[in-house]
Protein backbone atom coordinates (compact mmCIF):
# COMPACT_ATOMS: atom_id res chain seq x y z
CA UNK A 1 0.00 0.00 0.00
CA UNK A 2 1.12 3.81 -0.21
CA UNK A 3 0.94 7.20 1.35
CA UNK A 4 -0.12 10.38 0.36
CA UNK A 5 1.68 13.52 2.17
CA UNK A 6 0.14 16.83 1.71
CA UNK A 7 2.11 20.38 3.14
CA UNK A 8 0.72 23.06 3.51
CA UNK A 9 3.79 25.00 5.59
CA UNK A 10 2.40 27.42 7.67
CA UNK A 11 0.02 29.19 5.21
CA UNK A 12 -3.29 28.00 6.60
CA UNK A 13 -5.35 26.66 3.61
CA UNK A 14 -8.38 25.12 5.66
CA UNK A 15 -10.49 24.65 2.09
CA UNK A 16 -8.06 22.01 1.23
CA UNK A 17 -7.52 20.32 4.36
CA UNK A 18 -11.49 19.93 4.31
CA UNK A 19 -11.35 18.54 0.86
CA UNK A 20 -8.48 16.39 1.55
CA UNK A 21 -10.36 14.95 4.47
CA UNK A 22 -13.62 14.27 2.86
CA UNK A 23 -14.89 10.81 2.18
CA UNK A 24 -15.01 11.45 -1.75
CA UNK A 25 -11.12 12.15 -1.79
CA UNK A 26 -10.25 9.75 1.42
CA UNK A 27 -12.13 7.01 -0.28
CA UNK A 28 -10.10 7.69 -3.90
CA UNK A 29 -6.86 7.84 -2.18
CA UNK A 30 -7.69 4.23 -0.54
CA UNK A 31 -9.32 3.02 -4.21
CA UNK A 32 -5.77 3.66 -5.68
CA UNK A 33 -3.84 1.79 -2.93
CA UNK A 34 -3.37 4.59 -0.31
CA UNK A 35 -3.26 3.48 2.98
CA UNK A 36 -2.19 6.07 5.02
CA UNK A 37 -2.63 9.85 4.33
CA UNK A 38 0.15 12.61 6.05
CA UNK A 39 -1.27 16.29 6.55
CA UNK A 40 1.29 18.89 7.55
CA UNK A 41 -0.23 22.51 8.42
CA UNK A 42 0.14 25.84 9.95
CA UNK A 43 -3.13 25.74 12.89
CA UNK A 44 -5.61 26.75 10.73
CA UNK A 45 -9.65 27.00 12.22
CA UNK A 46 -9.89 23.49 10.25
CA UNK A 47 -6.97 21.74 11.50
CA UNK A 48 -8.42 23.07 15.63
CA UNK A 49 -11.95 21.72 14.64
CA UNK A 50 -10.38 17.81 13.19
CA UNK A 51 -8.16 17.19 15.90
CA UNK A 52 -10.90 14.80 18.23
CA UNK A 53 -11.58 16.20 21.97
CA UNK A 54 -9.35 15.07 24.50
CA UNK A 55 -6.27 14.93 22.12
CA UNK A 56 -3.34 16.86 23.70
CA UNK A 57 -1.12 18.86 21.31
CA UNK A 58 1.74 16.40 21.85
CA UNK A 59 -0.82 14.00 20.42
CA UNK A 60 -1.29 15.34 17.59
CA UNK A 61 0.41 13.88 14.66
CA UNK A 62 -0.55 9.74 15.55
CA UNK A 63 -2.56 7.82 12.96
CA UNK A 64 -6.21 7.29 13.50
CA UNK A 65 -8.35 4.64 11.09
CA UNK A 66 -10.79 6.81 10.21
CA UNK A 67 -14.38 5.98 8.20
CA UNK A 68 -12.88 4.95 4.63
CA UNK A 69 -10.34 2.44 6.66
CA UNK A 70 -7.35 5.03 5.68
CA UNK A 71 -4.79 5.79 8.57
CA UNK A 72 -5.09 9.52 9.15
CA UNK A 73 -2.26 11.80 10.61
CA UNK A 74 -2.73 15.61 10.84
CA UNK A 75 0.75 17.19 12.25
CA UNK A 76 0.06 20.68 12.97
CA UNK A 77 1.85 23.65 14.44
Amino acid sequence: MGECFVTLGTTQFDDLVQAVLSFKVKQALKNVGIDKLVIQCGAGNAIRSLVPEGLKDKDQGCFVEDDCGLKVCICSW
